[in-house]
Formats: C-alpha cells, sequence, structure tokens
C-alpha cells in the first residue's frame, strides 16, 4: 500500500466543517465507521469472501448513501468529496483481493532453498487492551465508561477459543438460581464497531477512542449468520 493510500483510521478520524444546515453528523460518522471496517476486511482477506456473512460496501453503495440534514451539521460538498476518495479506496481494495492468475512452473536450479514465511504478526495482548488509554479532551468520552469497555474486551479477547464458562451472578443474587445455564457474554466485530461512549465536559479525545476501536475490532470474529441477521434489521429499524 503506498503512502497517498487512505488508512482505515484515516477514514474513522475524518470530521468536516459544521455549518447552519449540513449532513447529520452521527449518520456520517455510522458509514464511515463502517468502510473503515470493510477496508480491514478486504486488506486483510478476513470474511471478504465467506458467503454467511454481509458483503463489503461497494462504491456504489457509498454513491447511494443518503444522510438527514441537521442544525450544526457537516458541511454537504465536503463529506461528498471524502466520500468519492472512500469509494475509490474500497474499489482498489476489493480488485486487489480478485485472485491472481497461476503462475507458471519455474525450473527450480540445485541452489535455491524454500524460504519460510514471516511469522504473522502478534496480535495485541488483553493487558495491552486493559490499559489502554488516550489524551484528554473538552468534551471527551466519559473515562470511566470507556476503561470499563476496554476491560470487558481484553476479557473476551482473552476467552477466544476458550470454552464458555458459567456466568457469574449478579450482586445479591442467589447463586442457586442462575442454574449455570448462562453464559458469559462474548464480543464480535460489529460490539466493537458499534459501541457508544456517553460525552462529558472532560474525558477520552473522541477521534483517538474512534480509531483505536477500528483497530481493536479487527481482533475479534465476525458474528455468525444468526447474529448478521439481526444486526441487518437493527440497521434497517435505525
Amino acid at each position: 500500500m503506498t503512502s497517498d493510500r487512505l488508512a482505515p483510521r484515516d477514514v474513522v478520524n475524518r470530521t468536516f466543517t459544521r455549518v447552519v444546515r449540513g449532513y447529520r453528523r452521527r449518520e456520517v460518522h455510522r458509514l464511515l465507521r463502517r468502510a473503515a471496517a470493510d477496508l480491514i476486511r478486504l486488506r486483510d482477506g478476513t470474511g471478504a469472501t465467506r458467503s454467511d456473512l454481509p458483503p463489503p460496501l461497494t462504491p456504489e453503495d457509498i454513491e447511494n448513501a443518503r444522510f438527514r440534514p441537521a442544525l450544526g451539521g457537516y458541511e454537504m460538498n465536503e463529506v461528498d468529496e471524502f466520500l468519492d476518495l472512500v469509494a475509490e479506496e474500497l474499489a482498489i481494495a476489493a480488485r486487489e483481493r480478485e485472485p491472481a492468475p497461476p503462475a507458471p512452473p519455474v525450473e527450480r536450479g540445485v541452489a535455491e532453498y524454500d524460504i519460510a514465511p514471516a511469522p504473522p504478526a502478534q496480535p495485541r495482548s488483553p493487558a495491552d487492551v486493559s490499559r489502554r488509554v488516550f489524551s484528554d479532551a473538552s468534551p471527551g468520552y466519559l473515562t470511566e465508561e470507556v476503561d470499563r469497555f476496554l476491560v470487558r474486551a481484553a476479557q473476551a479477547l482473552a476467552a477466544l477459543g476458550s470454552t464458555p464458562r458459567a456466568a457469574l451472578p449478579a450482586p445479591g443474587a442467589n447463586p442457586q438460581a442462575a442454574g449455570g445455564t448462562e453464559v458469559e457474554p462474548t464480543l464480535t466485530r460489529w460490539h466493537v464497531l458499534r459501541q457508544r461512549f456517553p460525552l462529558g465536559p472532560r474525558g477520552y479525545a473522541l477521534h483517538e477512542v474512534d480509531a483505536y476501536l477500528v483497530e481493536l475490532a479487527a481482533l475479534f470474529p465476525e458474528p455468525g449468520p444468526d447474529a448478521q441477521q439481526e444486526i441487518l434489521r437493527q440497521l434497517k429499524l435505525q
């Protein structure tokens, strides 16, 4: 990827001039977060070709996106111009995922050796996630809410691949009443990407937290087919 290519964090961090009447900011950021996540999927190949997952956004999806007007919204021309860049980036990423034609066989000489592939990058550890902090900003996401979610994400990350355990009873509840039938909730990529935090007069910088959620989401699996259908249903209701 060349240096002039859009990175997913560039997409999720993008802000625009606020005007008296412009595109509703929440709707714009919702589309940008999904586009950033799909760029990750297309570039690393995760779930890009699986039939049980919704396909990544296409340039046509970006072009057909519509936002409701709102007071204090984003300047429309700025948003439209940036979305053109996002659509182009999605198209490039999709083309790069197309399988290349098979290479012709090459005669190997006696001096040639097999080169072991480089080991994959180690995923971010749960301890790193739980200890993550961000710059102070005013306004910002409430610190305690972000920290609480990161602890939950770290626990879910550590539990990936392990057998689900019985959920702990709520404080004050009768442990016998639980019956051991509940299991610990798990997080999927969509849970992380759609996480929302309340704003306060001071807190964590919004753009830093949003960008980190995109990176964090890549560590979690896609939801299963049933969960995908429920997510799509909820998105249509919004």
